[in-house]
């Protein structure tokens, strides 16, 4: 597996902010397979015509079943990407969530400019229909606000250049990953002391975001269709319901054929994580991991720390005559 190493600058933009955009993991011709693929799956599963919903404006949301759609396993296991969420979360990982994500424009679909000017303009709209701001991976409902942590990290692939700032992607309320609290928001439903930021990303760039930050779907004021495929990371003791870990993960027999860390990523057993560890700890050569390297690296967690013997008596000693 090629590694792409985690920039001093990468995580502490990661870590202030709560996502990071990465520019130009795909090229175009990886661009133009991959939204083939999505176009395809997306066709598969359209809403039956004269339905009404086949040209909605809300956003079709596909969620992906890897052994019904196991063209989509190489992203599952992008190189790139999966280096640095292994760097950023953990090498003991797994698929959590796989979806495509397309969302037709706004104008002139469900509401036409007249109705756009009457209900305040562009921005007002997109204030009221870019309102849903929440946290992923269902365990804030659980520990609270103030228990949450970085167990999972999404990442974004981008299929349509989503420059503007209202051309349908999501929204992150910057730095909120870091409050213990719900999210302050003004009558708008806008956030009161986070800045709400779309990156602008153009075809081929991927968003890494991380479970606790605040995000929202936000509508398509584009002229365009706005397409993204979306693949969520987690820890492997993360699952879940039944019937999701079921969609991720595909039938034991089409693992064999593949490298150990997708093995790992899509529920397989084996030596993965080794390899993993090896590319956190930076253990390579040549750029690449070594399994010898990767089996000395994967026995480095602490358990115990040795303290002085004298110091721990004494101590004992005080409290007992207190």
């Amino acid at each position: 597996m090629e590694i792409a190493p985690l920039s001093a600058a990468q995580r502490q933009s990661f870590d202030s902010d709560g996502f990071l955009l990465l520019h130009d993991v795909l090229s175009e011709a990886d661009c133009d397979q991959l939204e083939a693929m999505a176009d395809a799956a997306m066709d598969r599963h359209a809403p039956p015509a004269g339905t009404g919903l086949e040209n909605h404006q809300t956003q079709r949301q596909l969620r992906l079943t890897m052994g019904d759609h196991p063209e989509f396993i190489p992203v599952v296991g992008q190189p790139h990407v999966v280096s640095l969420v292994a760097q950023l979360l953990s090498p003991n990982i797994h698929l959590h969530t796989a979806a495509v994500l397309y969302k037709n424009s706004y104008i002139g679909n469900d509401a036409s400019a007249e109705e756009i000017a009457n209900r305040g303009g562009h921005q007002a709209v997109f204030e009221a229909e870019s309102a849903g701001w929440h946290r992923d991976a269902g365990i804030t409902e659980d520990v609270g606000h103030a228990g949450v942590f970085r167990c999972g990290i999404k990442a974004c692939y981008a299929l349509t250049d989503l420059t503007s700032p209202m051309a349908g992607m999501t929204m992150f309320a910057k730095g909120s990953h870091l409050l213990d609290s719900p999210l302050p928001v003004r009558k708008n439903g806008q956030p009161a002391e986070h800045e709400p930021v779309q990156p602008a990303m153009r075809r081929g760039d991927v968003c890494l975001f991380e479970n606790r930050v605040f995000h929202t779907g936000s509508v398509n004021l584009s002229d365009a269709m706005s397409k993204c495929v979306m693949i969520g990371y987690s820890y492997r003791w993360m699952g879940g319901h039944r019937s999701n870990m079921e969609l991720v993960w595909p039938p034991y027999p089409m693992l064999s054929s593949l490298d150990p860390v997708t093995q790992q990523l899509l529920g397989g057993h084996g030596e993965a994580q080794p390899d993993l560890v090896s590319l956190v700890r930076g253990a390579t050569e040549g750029g690449r991991l070594t399994a010898a390297s990767a089996q000395t690296e994967s026995a480095g967690f602490v358990w115990t720390t040795e303290v002085d013997p004298d110091e721990s008596s004494s101590s004992s000693s005080s409290s007992a005559r207190l």
